[in-house]
């Protein structure tokens, strides 16, 4: 990355900050690299819990709802991960250079592109599975994407993992361990092997190479593959998706084709298939873990990843959005963030209850939500796949 001057703004936004989940740790590391880099970082979110506003203060990131962002700053690049309050920021007159849009999943639809992609400079894709998805089902130039795989801090590669002959310790990293893993445990301590899980609903803790490296096999999907690959420690690629296995010299361009998600071939397997494949084949695995970790510092490292992205968006003609072309859909957004943001209804209702409503004709309301953006998604319908929710509007 070229110097830059001091006091660079960049502004992230995401839906839920709720949790130690891929697009919160996404944000947080890249922040935390560009600090490094004298960047003032700033996070805008919908949903947010004191945990996660103290983990991003506490690792020097400005984190708000979008109702409290700062409006008074010019930000140097807006880099949104979830495209949905970014037309709520446009619609309080947000001051802003470049804005790039980075998508960490081919299927939720609150990571699929904005809009108005055809103005960002850049959209960045977590795989080329997310890529090749979103390039044929929106029709979008593949020369408008460049991949940005999970990233891996620096200080993943600056410690020396020793493996040990035989499996000690196993750790199941995962938000949703499925049956299969859970079953697996058991089977592991019979065997005399500890065997631990990490993830929502247990041992809910930040992910570090300390952490990591008590271990001798980490079973697991995503991002955390990487972490393993990069400090050389065995890394047997299965979670709800199912799985292939170890990941070796052999699998590793296909899986990570697939961002590690196990969904390559989907295979399913017994606790007990688990177990014995993974003692079976440590050793084979610890013999191509060097190796492996060598193709992870060049494929995942932060800087060789982050640095060309950051020259590049700091190169090209600054972001121009055509306000009025798209004031109907940027209209529908801000709506449903306000209403969110706002929330004071039964679940299955966003309320439009705010004085940008009360002075629209209803007629011009059933407008806002009865209308087709630019993908042919009717609003209510995008909206039910976004949240999650049987949603009814009303305005009051």
């Amino acid at each position: 990355m070229k110097n830059i001057e001091s006091n660079k703004k960049i502004l992230f936004t995401v839906w839920y900050a709720d949790g130690l989940h891929g697009a919160v740790i996404h944000i947080k590391e890249i922040a935390q690299y560009l600090i490094t880099k004298g960047w003032d970082v700033y996070c805008v979110c919908v949903i947010i819990s004191e945990d996660i506003k103290n983990y991003f203060y506490s690792n020097g990131i400005k984190i708000s709802t979008a109702d409290c962002c700062d409006y008074n700053l010019e930000y140097d690049v807006i880099w949104n991960i979830h495209f949905p309050l970014f037309p709520f920021l446009l619609k309080n007159n947000i001051k802003y250079k470049k804005v790039i849009f980075n998508s960490l999943s081919p299927f939720l639809e609150i990571e699929s592109p904005p809009f108005f992609y055809e103005s960002y400079p850049i959209l960045l894709a977590v795989s080329e599975e997310t890529k090749d998805k979103m390039v044929n089902y929106y029709n979008i130039p593949d020369k408008k994407f460049k991949i940005l795989k999970n990233i891996v801090p620096l200080s993943y590669f600056n410690v020396k993992k020793t493996c040990r002959k035989n499996i000690k310790k196993v750790v199941i990293v995962s938000n949703h361990v499925p049956k299969e893993l859970l079953d697996s445990i058991n089977i592991f301590r019979e065997k005399g092997i500890e065997c631990d899980v990490i993830g929502k609903g247990y041992n809910y803790i930040p992910i570090c190479p300390r952490i990591l490296l008590q271990y001798d096999v980490i079973i697991t999907i995503g991002k955390t593959v990487q972490y393993s690959l990069a400090l050389g420690i065995p890394c047997y690629n299965y979670d709800y998706f199912g799985g292939s296995g170890y990941i070796t010299e052999n699998n590793l361009k296909v899986e990570e084709y697939y961002n590690f998600s196990g969904r390559s071939f989907r295979n399913k397997k017994t606790p007990e298939e688990i177990v014995s494949e993974i003692i079976a084949d440590y050793s084979s695995s610890i013999k191509n873990s060097e190796k492996i970790k060598i193709i992870a510092k060049n494929e995942y490292c932060i800087s060789s990843q982050i640095d060309p992205i950051i020259d590049y968006i700091m190169s090209v003609p600054n972001t121009e959005i055509d306000l009025k072309k798209h004031s109907i859909i940027i209209d529908q957004y801000y709506f449903l963030v306000l209403s969110v943001l706002n929330y004071s209804a039964k679940p299955e209702h966003i309320i439009l209850n705010n004085d940008y409503a009360k002075n629209k004709k209803i007629s011009f309301i059933k407008k806002i939500f009865s209308v087709e953006n630019e993908y042919g998604w009717n609003f209510k319908h995008k909206v039910v796949r976004l949240l999650g929710l049987k949603i009814k509007f009303r305005v009051i």
